[in-house]
């Protein structure tokens, strides 16, 4: 039986990264300078902490395919990362990534292939990939190969100086923020957090630097990245620069909390980074049912062939371990249920109020059907395997491999 239980992985949201650039008009400093029109202040794009999430200790006790694209997509926040720095990028073009990774008796190898990636960006990749550690296969197995295509447009979030003086103030914070990895312990288990900056830049005179979060957490990394800011030493051309209620908008794409009154559109960045998060728990625990299979298909006799009572005991736990298996992964491709129809559920109210998100509610809803008949065929093959294994039947279905998993952004 074959059956492509991780065709819903291939389906992201990349309408809605589209339509929420569209919608979302360029936040505006609520003061100007005193002798200047109003500057729009670009740069403020969010910045995901799950990016400063290192792994630790090795990714599964086995490596097949879909255990290395688990272990990939983990790492994904801070390979997105990657891509904002403006030294990372040639120009300002669409930047398309293929990295691959494979895993044989002997070594890990990664290989990244990048179009509009400076070597700057490159490097930051083959970093990111390298922290990922996985078990090497035993002798004579065949090598085992992931890869993730990632296509990342020129209006996706990143970094640009050059606009305007504001902007190029926003932008240097944003790259600070970025690096004070050790303000965000208090998000470890908190999604969602919002500060508000306000910062006077001059000519002459040190920064002015005021951040306030709504929240004790918020606040609390407020206090923390205050000095990581003022360390920029941020000089105006001339006269006075204020920047007024600027938000600093901080996501955690690996917890999956939240504060009740968070925005609707910073509700969004976060379950659209969750997704990638939940995908990769996916494909470890799907990796490790098909390692399960196989090991129970290994253990099965022959047609009419009599089994020891150390067999069967064998054969017994190895039925044990799938079923548990079946079980995990059945938990991990119902909780990307829920989180789909939630996504839907964000784009359907977002587009209650902009007609530009119309199409990201439309892409929403048809990951939701994708994701129910996932669910459904993950149950169906729980239901198969208890029912094997309770007769003792001689062999248990393959899953197909899953196709190379294209994320667009």
């Amino acid at each position: 039986m074959k059956t492509h239980f991780f065709s819903w992985a291939r389906v992201l949201l990349a309408a809605s990264i589209a339509i929420w650039l569209a919608s979302c008009a360029t936040q505006q400093a609520s003061q100007g300078t005193p002798s200047a029109a109003q500057e729009k202040v670009e740069n403020l794009i969010h910045f995901d902490t799950a990016s400063c999430q290192k792994p630790s200790g090795i990714v599964s006790e086995a490596s097949n395919d879909e255990i290395i694209l688990g272990g990939m997509l983990s790492v994904q926040p801070a390979i997105l990362e990657c891509f904002v720095p403006p030294q990372n990028r040639k120009n300002n073009q669409n930047i398309h990534v293929k990295l691959t990774t494979s895993v044989n008796s002997h070594t890990v190898l990664h290989q990244v292939e990048a179009e509009n990636l400076s070597p700057e960006g490159i490097a930051c990749i083959e970093t990111e990939l390298a922290s990922l550690q996985f078990q090497l296969l035993p002798p004579r197995e065949t090598e085992q190969t992931a890869n993730i295509a990632i296509n990342y447009p020129a209006n996706s979030p990143q970094i640009s100086f050059g606009i305007n003086e504001s902007s190029d103030v926003a932008g240097h914070v944003r790259l600070a923020i970025g690096k004070a990895c050790h303000c965000y312990a208090p998000m470890k288990e908190m999604g969602v957090a919002e500060i508000l900056m306000n910062l006077t830049v001059s000519a002459k005179q040190p920064a002015q630097i005021s951040l306030s979060g709504s929240t004790p957490i918020s606040n609390e990394i407020a206090a923390c990245l205050t000095p990581e800011i003022a360390k920029l030493e941020l000089k105006a051309s001339h006269g006075a620069l204020e920047l007024g209620r600027v938000p600093l908008q901080l996501i955690n794409s690996k917890a999956e909390n939240f504060p009740p009154e968070t925005k609707l559109e910073l509700l969004f960045l976060h379950a659209d980074g969750l997704r990638t998060h939940h995908a990769s728990v996916l494909a470890l625990r799907l990796g490790e049912r098909t390692q399960a299979s196989v090991e129970y298909n290994k253990l099965t006799p022959k047609p009419k062939a009599r089994l020891t009572s150390a067999a069967m005991h064998s054969l017994n736990k190895s039925c044990e371990n799938l079923i548990e298996a079946d079980e995990a992964w059945v938990a991990a491709t119902e909780a990307q249920f829920e989180l789909d129809k939630r996504v839907a559920d964000i784009t359907a109210r977002l587009r209650a109020n902009d007609a530009r998100w119309e199409a990201a509610a439309n892409v929403a809803s048809n990951i939701v059907l994708e994701s129910r008949a996932a669910l459904a065929a993950a149950q169906k093959i729980l239901a198969s395997d208890k029912n094997t294994c309770a007769k003792k039947a001689p062999a248990l279905p393959s899953l197909s491999k899953p196709k190379p998993l294209k994320r667009r952004r």
